[in-house]
């Protein structure tokens, strides 16, 4: 038996939009049908607040930095938070994965 399902990638949709499915379902033995329908509206991303990293001066692989996402706001509560380094325009380092804290600690490498 066949269990099909309905895979959205993530971002492949418009912020802030809404949508309507419909799946029809046809026995091949039957006349008979089964149809439903989904409607769901995607989120906006969160408005921004203030980032601040202190020290805003350090040594690279020795200083500890605490880093602070401020004030963000969101009506999808709660906010999850992941910081990341950039190391070029679609090259990044992940400093920290999806947590609840705005705030975190991490040393930094050279850049």
């Amino acid at each position: 038996m066949n269990y099909p399902y309905l895979i959205i990638n993530g971002d492949s949709l418009p912020e802030a939009s809404s949508f309507v499915y419909q799946f029809e379902v046809k026995y091949s033995d039957h006349f008979a049908k089964l149809a439903r329908t989904i409607e769901f509206t995607t989120n906006e991303p969160p408005q921004p607040g203030d980032f601040t990293v202190t020290p805003e001066v350090g040594k690279a692989y020795s200083t500890l930095f605490t880093m602070l996402a401020d004030d963000w706001t969101s009506e999808d509560l709660p906010i999850k938070y992941r910081v990341l380094y950039s190391k070029g325009v679609s090259d990044y380092l992940v400093l920290t994965e999806f947590s609840f804290s705005a705030e975190t600690e991490s040393m930094l490498c050279e850049g």
